[in-house]
Parts: structure tokens; C-alpha cells; sequence
């Protein structure tokens, strides 16, 4: 898939570097295409692995 689901994307950018946790325990490496909704976003890349419900999701671009 290359949309996940996110609490909220006001954080969020196009452009940033994310680090999704997957359910295998690794974390994988996307960055954001475009934002689809206020609680989703595109990445650039498709998920390798599946994520669960509250599988972390880490900006590694955004300074706050």
C-alpha cells in the first residue's frame, strides 16, 4: 500500500522522510508524495510488510 494512516497529518509535509514501523519490527524508510486526507498520506514507496493500528510512524524531517 501507499497510503497510510497517521493520528494527524498537521505535522506532516510533502517531502519528509518517515520511518514506519512495520509489523515485522523493522522500520522502513518513505517519504511523503502528497497528502490524501486530514488522517492520511501517500508515500512514495510501497510498504514491504504490513503495518498495524498504532504502529509508530516517526518524521525524521520535521524539526519539532
Amino acid at each position: 500500500a501507499n497510503t497510510i494512516t497517521v493520528v494527524s497529518t498537521s505535522r506532516f509535509e510533502i517531502g519528509d522522510r518517515l520511518g514506519i514501523m512495520l509489523d515485522s519490527g523493522d522500520v522502513f524508510l518513505a517519504q511523503i508524495e502528497y497528502q490524501t486526507g486530514p488522517y492520511t498520506l501517500q508515500i512514495t514507496q510501497s510498504l514491504p510488510w504490513s503495518t498495524s493500528a498504532g504502529n509508530r510512524v516517526f518524521n525524521y524531517t520535521s524539526g519539532a
